[in-house]
């Protein structure tokens, strides 16, 4: 995807901003249902941003993996049960409190946890050299205003 801006383009009104963040959410799901579709094997992104908190450091409980995921307790406790039987992830009893299933990698989830953080962050790669210097800039800038705006909804 190749982005071209006009150095003279200026959004000119609320209405034109929005439609252009819709046009941004659009494509970025449809690109998450590609990689989703892709994934041959490996992790969905779905399943990648529900297990990304795991690969750095110990078990989390599942309330804890649903909110790093951006999902529902229960659309979490779904994905782990398949992620289990495909043998990506362990479930047991917390040590303190049995009521609590905390979830852990394993050995082959944390193998393809690994190589879905490198198909990410290669595709991001992608993306930043595809901007300039400045681009960049104002793209951190602006996603990260964006995100605390969206934070407050």
């Amino acid at each position: 995807m190749v982005l071209v801006v006009s150095a003279t383009a200026t959004p000119s009104s609320t209405a034109e901003f929005s439609s252009a963040l819709a046009e941004f959410f659009r494509t970025v799901r449809r690109a998450r249902g590609r990689s989703n579709q892709a994934h041959a094997g490996g992790l969905s992104f779905a399943q990648f941003q529900l297990l990304d908190a795991l690969g750095d450091g110990g078990p989390r409980t599942v309330g804890q993996l649903a909110e790093a995921g951006g999902v529902a307790q229960p659309t979490a406790t779904r994905m782990l049960e398949g992620l289990e039987r495909a043998g990506v992830v362990e479930r047991h009893p917390g040590r303190d409190d049995r009521r609590c299933v905390l979830v852990s990698l394993t050995r082959s989830g944390a193998t393809a946890l690994a190589a879905k953080r490198t198909e990410i962050d290669a595709a991001r790669e992608r993306i930043a050299s595809s901007l300039t210097s400045q681009e960049r800039h104002d793209a951190v800038v602006i996603l990260r205003r964006l995100s605390t705006l969206m934070e407050d909804l």
